[in-house]
């Protein structure tokens, strides 16, 4: 892409370190560095994420870390149920030639291009099996979750270490639905 490959070239000669650590078509990593080198002036690279909770009392957490092997599961269930019995399907091809559709589009949001692209080949003698664009959603959806399991492993140990005056209890769940009495009596 020309677009990208060109916001990239420029945030390499404003900044080459952090150009360095960041793919060329990683446009959300790109546009972020430049918009931070705008707004403040300074290379991104110099600048470092900080922890700053804007709580100042005391505070209940309650972090809900299901094991692994459930929460594939979990997902791999509620994409099935989405698209056989909540129609995802159907949502998405209302979507289509309105403005919902771009929106939907530009915030990445996982399974709707891979909807839209098998509603657009629905004609096509060569149509994509749905239970491949299932799997593909599977497969989008337990990566995102590995991220957000980095993320918050990483803010836990933030919390811990920055934060502890704040901290009154941390509760971390690895079970909602069995321990959801627990969370009643927490909250």
């Amino acid at each position: 892409n020309q677009a990208s490959l060109y916001s990239w070239e420029k945030l390499h000669a404003l900044d080459p370190l952090r150009a360095a650590q960041i793919h060329q078509n990683d446009q959300y990593r790109v546009k972020r560095a430049l918009d931070l080198f705008y707004e403040t002036g300074e290379k991104p690279s110099a600048l470092s994420p900080r922890f700053d909770p804007i709580f100042k009392e005391e505070a209940v957490f309650i972090i809900i870390k299901p094991e692994r092997t459930q929460l594939k599961e979990r997902i791999a269930l509620r994409t099935e149920l989405m698209l056989t019995e909540q129609d995802w399907l159907s949502e998405a091809e209302k979507l289509m030639g309105t403005p919902w559709q771009e929106f939907v589009c530009q915030k990445g949001f996982i399974g709707y291009n891979h909807l839209f692209n098998y509603l657009n080949q629905r004609d096509k003698k060569e149509k994509k099996d749905i239970m491949a664009i299932k799997d593909r959603i599977i497969s989008e959806t337990w990566s995102y979750a590995k991220r957000q399991i980095c993320f918050w492993r990483s803010f836990e140990k933030q919390l811990l270490t920055a934060a502890p005056q704040y901290m009154k209890q941390l509760f971390i769940i690895t079970d909602p639905i069995t321990e959801s009495e627990e969370i009643k009596k927490i909250i």
